[in-house]
């Protein structure tokens, strides 16, 4: 009911303020022609603004061309809805926790020596890794590979069981179910012991999803809990910026990330799209040092409770001599960086023979889809496994529109034909790969908070090509033929679709 309650009282403000400035504008126009011309000069000054900004140009199309056709409330619209907005206090709460991390980070040795043991190409993703979002490599990590949501789960709760010191839980959507409901028997049974429990939660994403008295249960628990971006007006003026990352930690030692969230969907309890495919990895070792320093980021931005220091892993921890180098990272639309979609383009860049990707979806920029273009007609095999059935039809349906081009230059697309592909993952060469929260899309990408890890010559890549070949036989090929045979219509559809699709 509390949930309704704020929806609905977003909702109405929400169309209040579109009320109040529609009939400013028709009212005081017809009245007032220099009102006229004022909105004109604003949305005149806002495209100039869009246009020299640092944005993609799909951002700038996409905001420009409603501005041009409707030149009285465009302006106005983007200034209030299309960017993001914070005050000096947020901005400074933001800034303390990130550069403590970054200190912590940059403190951290590679643990080893990566000149002797990588390719060239290998070197580069990892200092760039290093330079731009602060995450070291770890060598002596080891790192398992779940094929399914369920077997994901079912390790989770395994970990848990185990925890001796403190658990780190933070994910995009939390849902009412069987998967929360053993969750958090675990959860709150390990807190009852000393265990401390620390949960994030994306307050948008999870809006229609949480448990009832979500956090009243956690609290009464003995469990710490905080929203992000919580839910209410002032979501009205940064609906756009939410933080996608997936994390748990148990103690310091042992990892999780991937595409799964908290919900009987992800590991196909429930049905609404079909087979749920979605895939998760466990670190052992140094490496969850890094993922640890991701949650206590974001903790310690609403405020400071968590301690740096209790989070440091034991100089004795290993992966047991694991093979190979791990190296998590994030990404934030709050800087001028855009780690995700340069990590993608670096591992394009650098494959000699092969690139396999799983994604829900393809709706890129210009720059990504050159990319992996370039790669494809470079002579590198590239092959996209996607959703056959998709979770939004328009959705569905830009992602779809992408096929043809992509098709043309040499590109492989399949639809993952049993349901949904909600896997986030990039494989090179079979030795490199990335795996994690970052679609290939433009909310990913661009806009909301992230998490992935890079992986090279670790022995569970060789998993992750093999589930990549298996899932390969319940998959649609998209052929030129496929592309060609699209209806005119739907075409048309589709090309409208794909010019806004920065604002879907």
């Amino acid at each position: 009911a509390l949930t309704w309650l704020r929806l609905a009282m977003v909702a109405v403000a929400f169309i209040a303020q579109i009320a109040v400035l529609v009939i400013a504008i028709v009212f005081f126009t017809g009245k007032l022609p220099w009102l006229f011309t004022v909105h004109i000069i604003i949305s005149a000054l806002v495209i100039i603004w869009i246009l020299a900004s640092s944005m993609a140009p799909e951002y700038k199309i996409s905001w420009s061309i409603p501005i041009l056709l409707m030149p009285l409330v465009g302006g106005l619209f983007y200034l209030l809805y299309g960017r993001s907005y914070f005050t000096k206090g947020e901005r400074e709460s933001l800034m303390i926790p990130w550069q403590k991390s970054r200190a912590l980070l940059d403190g951290v040795n590679h643990r080893g020596d990566m000149s002797a043991h990588c390719n060239a190409g290998a070197r580069r993703i990892a200092h760039y890794l290093r330079s731009a979002a602060h995450y070291p490599a770890y060598g002596n990590t080891a790192v398992t590979y779940y094929p399914t949501g369920e077997d994901a789960w079912k390790a989770m709760l395994a970990e848990l069981e185990q925890a001796e010191d403190y658990i780190l839980f933070q994910y995009f959507i939390i849902s009412a179910g069987t998967m929360w409901d053993e969750l958090y028997a675990v959860l709150a049974r390990k807190a009852a012991a000393g265990v401390k429990v620390h949960i994030l939660y994306d307050d948008l994403g999870s809006v229609f999803t949480l448990p009832r008295n979500f956090e009243q249960t956690l609290h009464e628990a003995g469990v710490h809990v905080q929203p992000i971006n919580p839910f209410g007006l002032k979501m009205l003026l940064r609906y756009n910026n939410r933080n996608h990352a997936k994390i748990l930690v148990v103690d310091g030692k042992v990892g999780f990330t991937g595409g799964i969230n908290i919900g009987d969907e992800y590991i196909n309890i429930t049905s609404p799209y079909g087979h749920w495919k979605d895939v998760a990895v466990r670190l052992h070792g140094p490496a969850v040092y890094s993922l640890a320093i991701m949650f206590a980021t974001v903790w310690n931005a609403e405020k400071e409770t968590l301690a740096w220091s209790s989070l440091a892993p034991s100089p004795h921890l290993s992966g047991e001599h694991a093979r190979g180098w791990v190296q998590p990272y994030d990404d934030s639309p709050f800087d001028n960086l855009r780690v995700g979609q340069d990590a993608y383009i670096a591992l394009l860049a650098t494959a000699q023979e092969s690139v396999d990707i799983t994604s829900p979806y393809i709706i890129v920029d210009a720059e990504m889809t050159g990319a992996i273009i370039r790669a494809a007609r470079s002579g590198v095999r590239i092959r996209i496994i996607t959703s056959h059935i998709g979770d939004n039809w328009f959705v569905h349906e830009t992602t779809r529109s992408s096929y043809a081009e992509l098709v043309d230059a040499g590109v492989e697309i399949y639809e993952y034909e049993p349901g949904y592909m909600h896997a986030k993952m990039m494989i090179a060469d079979g030795n490199s790969a990335i795996i994690g929260t970052i679609n290939l899309d433009y909310r990913s990408l661009h806009l909301h908070q992230e998490c992935a890890v890079w992986l090279y010559e670790v022995p569970a890549i060789t998993h992750m090509t093999a589930d990549f070949e298996a899932t390969l036989a319940s998959c649609l090929p998209i052929t030129a033929e496929t592309c060609a045979g699209i209806a005119w219509y739907r075409r048309a559809l589709r090309a409208v679709l794909r010019t806004i699709a920065p604002l879907l």
